[in-house]
């Protein structure tokens, strides 16, 4: 159990595949005029779309429900699986969720880029010119990933529903047109590239959540504090939401109060 046995490598098939993705869809890109920037987002967007079903007649179908007309546009919509590609909050999806899972019976799998790795590009936006890349000290990992998984805490217990988190390593091409000295706070960032496919952690039932747990384990009864200590270099507040992740899904039963806090024990499901 812990965090670092929910990380998975690719299998040699999934990176070369992911590759293939890559390349094709850049490729792509240039042979059509598409600079840097031309699609913003949207080119991390369309690589995860095209890695799930690169047939685009399965892509941005309409989804029919169960009784009614269609209402929402799936990213991919293949068998019995309806995959979308979030590269920003899942707050936004969460309509879209509860829809698909009133009105219809799909499976769903929820696609959430992270970056732990990204280099970074400025671009004079006088000149245009790009300057060499360097390594950005910001890299997400578990902190971003419990944040999304904040959204999605009422559908987690739902057989129906998966949720994928690739770590892929980034080319980030950012404006210099923010403010201070260097004008690189607030800057707008132009696009973001992915370069490398570096593991997948995934949450498809219940149990594969209690990977949130650090590796080195907890004591029988213990409050969040003890759970933040325990998760050294991570935010306060993502041992606040792992017991409410826990706690959604059966794993943590009450255990009174140590001090002036509530504490926690594992269930034994």
């Amino acid at each position: 159990m812990g965090w670092t046995e929910a990380q998975r490598d690719p299998a040699p098939s999934e990176a070369l595949h992911f590759n293939v993705v890559l390349r094709k869809n850049l490729s792509a890109g240039s042979e059509q005029g598409d600079g840097i920037g031309t699609l913003g987002q949207k080119r991390m967007h369309a690589i995860w779309k095209d890695y799930y079903c690169s047939d685009r007649s399965c892509q941005e179908i309409r989804v029919e429900p169960k009784t009614g007309k269609g209402r929402y546009i799936a990213d991919v919509l293949s068998g019995d699986t309806v995959t979308e590609v979030q590269t920003g909050s899942l707050s936004s999806l969460r309509n879209k969720i509860d829809w698909y899972l009133t009105m219809t019976d799909y499976k769903i799998r929820v696609v959430h880029p992270i970056v732990p790795i990204r280099w970074v590009h400025w671009i004079e936006p006088d000149t245009g010119k790009i300057g060499p890349k360097r390594r950005s000290p910001k890299k997400e990992g578990i902190d971003q990933i419990v944040r999304e998984l904040y959204w999605m805490i009422p559908h987690l217990d739902e057989a129906r529903i998966s949720f994928v988190f690739p770590m892929v390593e980034t080319e980030d091409f950012k404006l210099r047109n923010g403010w201070g000295k260097d004008k690189k706070r607030g800057a707008e960032r132009y696009e973001r590239i992915p370069v490398k496919l570096l593991s997948f952690v995934n949450y498809e039932k219940p149990e594969d959540y209690l990977t949130l747990l650090p590796d080195g384990g907890l004591p029988e009864v213990f409050t969040a504090a003890d759970l933040s200590r325990q998760m050294r270099g991570t935010e306060s507040i993502t041992a606040y939401t792992i017991l409410k992740i826990l706690s959604r899904l059966g794993y943590l039963e009450s255990a009174g109060t140590v001090g002036h806090s509530a504490a926690f024990r594992l269930t034994t499901q």
